[in-house]
């Protein structure tokens, strides 16, 4: 049986010995694992030292290894450096490139460590690379808020991250300032990086000044590494935009370009974007054509844009399409409020159906987002004359020429202005440079088409509005302007359809009823029409000064004096420089027989109007008026001097002419002016009067007779023929002509004198009498028809009526003339005028002479239409014996000796005029020069008349008064001393 361990021990004695050593065991042991744990950690350490040696030489992979074996030593709880050597390893990882690897490394020695900075950058990174966002964040400004304890290249790397980072982690002024300590340190960092953080530093400029946006840009765009497609993309249509902002169109053209290079490194919005930015860029620069190119573009890629449809719209506009351009413009108003353009093609449009207020209200909008908008500056200016804002209209103007001076439109707005001051030139100078810069506008040919500076000019004028319709058929304006411009002409051809077509495309245009009006006047003669046409004008467009002038001068023409001048006085107040409006005043001052004040119109018109051809020609026409020839002589040659075109002009020299009886010459005058303007109708009015002066009555009837041509209801001409009847003693023909005048007359024409003075001439006394009385009841005080009522009763030996009418003429008429013939038939019906020699005595105070004659003789009447100053006559069986005053003016600068070289030399080329005696003599003091003469008249039938006279002739200032006696064959010898008493008579009043 064995023994316990304890009885074996006792027994044997040697075991005894042994436990004796067992303590020793423990103690081995403990000094054997001291010593491993020496040499374990002595291990580490080699490890620990290789690897950072290991680090040191950017030995990566050794690194790895001996930080692995650091990592790894057994036992665990002799691991010295586990945190370093974990963090070192996942830099050896992450130098690598592995960092995968590395990540866990780093978490797991931030976790033993968090104040390891640089290992929480190392980790943003990765987190960066694997699009952690947040945790890369995290890390990142962790590691940033003890950026002293960071080198540099891992401060520019979290900065950096901290800018790439996705918008809506990092506040703008964060992202910003990362930025730029990034680029602080930008050698740290890849290029691709730097480019990025450039571009995002641009982007971050956009809100601020252009030109540091612009810089900032550049700065980017001009970066050695060059910048991805899509950097480009995000900073090239900034550029542009902020280039075309700024005015510098070639450049920003040529930065759309290079970014629509990119192609698909834009997005199609954004190519749309740039085709829009450069179709505005080409439209502002004038080529249309490839700015509509562009906005087609823009469009095709995105059709809600609101530019390229304002292209379109005005591209529309120009192609006269206004209903497509007006619903492209409020679409692209629909798009984008403030697109001026898109204003503009509505001002236009508006413009030019006379809506004159809207059109400025709208083309201030468009004023208001684009000020330099000079398609809108020029249509505003426009618009400002017509209601004569001129103040407005020049701002208009000056703002344009600053904005663009050499766009057609800006030239346009200047020839407005021009036009407005009346400088016809250079408005005419201004508006073939605008065309010749742009061809395609109608607007620009129905501009120029009134200034013209020659008469001849007609047909330019007639050409430019036919090509403003060639251009757009339906432009309204042209259409009027035509239709005037013809009418002026006496051509009406279709005016009722004209103006019904405008009036139907117009309706509240007040120039489609002026143009309603003048139809209704010159063609309808439909007088409550017409009136009701020229107020509807006025009530569309009640600030517009001229828009009264027609409803005036219709006034004028219906003998309603008053109303006329209310409306010229209206004009003047509005537009004190609208010369139309003195004529029309002038004319009313010579129906109230305020001469001086006539000629002070007419001279202001001159003024006004910078001494306009127009102008001139109705100043000259008023000298004819008051006779004063030498005025109207001197006018028209220094228009023709001017201008050999002027028909008017010559028609006026031919007057002056058949005044002085040179009807031969006045009938050279009247064809070179018929030549000229064969539509002149009152040259054939002359002209039958210089020929009928000639006793050629066939060819005077022709002459007016033409006029009917022209203007087919010219009652006027039955007038003429009357007095062409008259003098051929084709009495019935007369009788005829007068109903037939009598007929035609408008109602509202009355013509009193001219009806009862025909009805003398065909010696209807009672009818004469009875028409004077229905004038004279309208106006008492009508000295001539009071004188020829007064004769009327003469010829109806109605000695009370005549008595009583010549007494009135005496006591209150105020003309010469009228006043001592009525003393004359007084002094007859009195027997006064009998003297003891057995002479009446003639006084004409407004002449200035005084004769006296045998009191038997005849001294008719004489009226304005006659021929002679004074006549008187002895008419018998036997024949006649005559006395005649007629006076000529216009001998300027002639002495006596001239004008009888003059008298000489028309004697020896007038056919049957033999002279027998000359010389000088004198008559009243006044030096004088006579001829005595036989005229044999043939008359083409063997009936041959002789007539002996005897001339004397007296040059006073410019005219040359002609006494000249003639009497019947062999009458002149036995009154000889009649003759020569009533010569010796004339007296010639100071």
């Amino acid at each position: 049986m064995e023994s316990l361990p304890e009885m074996n021990a006792v027994e044997n004695q040697p075991k005894d010995n042994r436990r004796r050593w067992l303590w020793l065991i423990p103690v081995i042991l403990l000094v054997l694992l001291l010593g491993g744990v020496i040499a374990v950690r002595q291990i580490e350490k080699s490890h620990w030292e290789a690897g950072q040696t290991a680090v040191a030489a950017e030995d990566w992979e050794t690194a790895v290894t001996e930080f692995n074996a650091v990592v790894y030593t057994w036992p665990p709880f002799l691991r010295q450096h586990t945190a370093e050597a974990t963090a070192l390893r996942g830099l050896a990882y992450f130098q690598q490139d592995k960092h995968l690897a590395a990540l866990p490394d780093f978490d797991a020695a931030l976790a033993l460590d968090p104040n390891q900075i640089d290992i929480l950058a190392y980790r943003s990174i990765i987190h960066f690379e694997q699009e952690a966002w947040e945790q890369s964040q995290s890390d990142a400004e962790a590691a940033l808020a003890q950026a002293e304890l960071l080198p540099d290249h891992l401060l520019a790397q979290l900065n950096a991250q901290l800018a790439l980072l996705p918008a809506e982690l990092v506040a703008d002024d964060v992202r910003e300032t990362a930025v730029a300590a990034a680029l602080n340190l930008s050698n740290y960092l890849p290029a691709e990086t730097v480019a990025e953080l450039y571009t995002l530093q641009a982007e971050y400029t956009f809100a601020s000044e252009a030109d540091a946006t612009l810089a900032a840009i550049n700065q980017a765009l001009t970066l050695e590494a060059e910048l991805t497609r899509a950097q480009e993309a995000r900073l090239l249509p900034e550029k542009a935009r902020l280039l075309a902002q700024a005015g510098r169109w070639p450049d920003a053209l040529a930065t759309i370009e290079t970014a629509l290079d990119l192609g698909d490194g834009l997005s199609e919005q954004e190519q749309a974007a740039l085709y829009a930015l450069r179709g505005q860029l080409y439209f502002k620069q004038g080529d249309l054509a490839t700015a509509v190119t562009a906005a087609e573009k823009a469009l095709d890629l995105d059709d809600s844009l609101g530019w390229p449809q304002a292209i379109l719209a005005w591209q529309a506009y120009r192609e006269a399409d206004y209903e497509m351009a007006q619903e492209l413009a409020e679409a692209a108003l629909r798009q984008d409020e403030t697109i001026s353009l898109a204003y503009t093609v509505q001002g236009a449009i508006l413009t030019w159906q006379g809506k004159v207020h809207e059109a400025l209200d709208t083309l201030a909008l468009a004023l208001t987002h684009d000020p330099t908008d000079v398609e809108a500056l020029a249509l505003q200016a426009y618009n400002w004359r017509e209601i004569h804002a001129v103040e407005e209209m020049e701002e208009a103007v000056e703002t344009a020429v600053a904005a663009n001076p050499d766009a057609p439109a800006t030239i346009w707005a200047q020839a407005i202005a021009a036009a407005e001051n009346n400088e016809w030139p250079l408005t005419l100078a201004l508006m073939n440079q605008a065309i010749a810069l742009d061809n395609g506008r109608p607007e620009f040919y129905y501009y120029r088409a009134p200034y013209y500076p020659l008469a001849a000019d007609w047909e330019k004028t007639v050409a430019d509005l036919e090509t403003s319709l060639a251009l757009n058929p339906d432009f309204v304006p042209a259409i009027v302007g035509l239709a005037y411009t013809r009418g002026d002409y006496y051509d009406y051809t279709d005016l009722e359809a004209i103006q019904e077509e405008v009036l139907a495309a117009a309706p509240d245009w007040y120039g489609a009823h002026l143009l309603s009006g003048y139809y209704y006047e010159n063609v309808a003669k439909d007088n409550d029409l017409a009136l009701a046409a020229y107020e509807k004008a006025i009530e569309l467009l009640p600030d517009r000064p001229r828009v009264y002038l027609a409803r005036a001068y219709y006034y004028l023409s219906l003998d309603e004096y008053d109303k006329a001048q209310a409306d010229f006085e209206t004009v003047l107040e509005m537009d004190e420089t609208a010369s139309s409006t003195y004529y029309g005043l002038a004319s009313l001052a010579g129906v109230n027989d305020q001469v001086e004040l006539q000629e002070e119109y007419l001279m202001q018109a001159v003024e006004i109007s910078n001494n306009s051809p127009e102008a001139r020609l109705d100043l000259a026409y008023y000298y004819v008026i008051v006779e004063e020839f030498d005025k109207t002589w001197q006018l028209a040659n220094q228009i023709i001097a001017e201008d050999e075109t002027n028909a008017g002009a010559y028609l006026l020299r031919a007057i002056v002419h058949t005044v002085e009886g040179n009807n031969r010459q006045a009938l050279l005058e009247i064809d070179e002016a018929l030549e000229l303007q064969p539509s002149l109708v009152l040259a054939y009015f002359v002209k039958s009067e210089a020929l009928l002066a000639e006793e050629r009555f066939f060819e005077a009837a022709r002459a007016v007779e033409t006029v009917w041509q022209y203007e087919p209801d010219a009652y006027e001409v039955h007038q003429q023929l009357f007095s062409i009847a008259i003098q051929e003693e084709e009495f019935a023909e007369a009788e005829r002509q007068y109903h037939l005048w009598l007929s035609a007359r408008p109602e509202y024409e009355t013509g009193y004198e001219v009806q009862a003075n025909m009805e003398l001439m065909l010696g209807h006394f009672e009818d004469a009498a009875a028409t004077f009385t229905a004038g004279l009841a309208e106006d008492e005080g009508a000295e001539k028809l009071l004188f020829g009522r007064a004769l009327a009763y003469l010829n109806l030996e109605d000695s009370d009526g005549y008595r009583a009418d010549f007494e009135q003429l005496v006591t209150v008429g105020s003309t010469i003339e009228i006043i001592s013939n009525a003393e004359y038939w007084l002094a007859v019906d009195d027997g006064l005028l009998v003297a003891v020699d057995g002479l009446a005595t003639y006084t004409d105070e407004d002449l200035g002479f005084q004769i006296s004659y045998p009191a038997e003789w005849e001294r008719p009447l004489l009226g304005p239409e006659d021929e002679y100053d004074f006549v008187v006559f002895l008419d018998s069986a036997e024949g006649y014996v005559l006395v005649d005053l007629l006076i000529l003016d216009g001998a300027f600068g002639l002495t006596l000796n001239d004008i009888a070289t003059i008298l000489n030399e028309n004697a020896r080329q007038t056919p049957g005029l033999r002279v027998q005696n000359t010389g000088y003599s004198e008559i009243g003091g006044v030096a004088t020069y006579f001829q005595q003469y036989r005229l044999t008249v043939q008359d083409g039938l063997g009936n041959d008349e002789v007539i002996e006279g005897r001339q004397y002739i007296v040059l006073r200032g410019s005219s040359v008064w002609f006494f000249t006696v003639e009497s019947s064959e062999g009458l002149f010898a036995p009154n000889e001393a009649t003759i020569e008493a009533i010569i010796a008579s004339i007296q010639f009043l100071p």
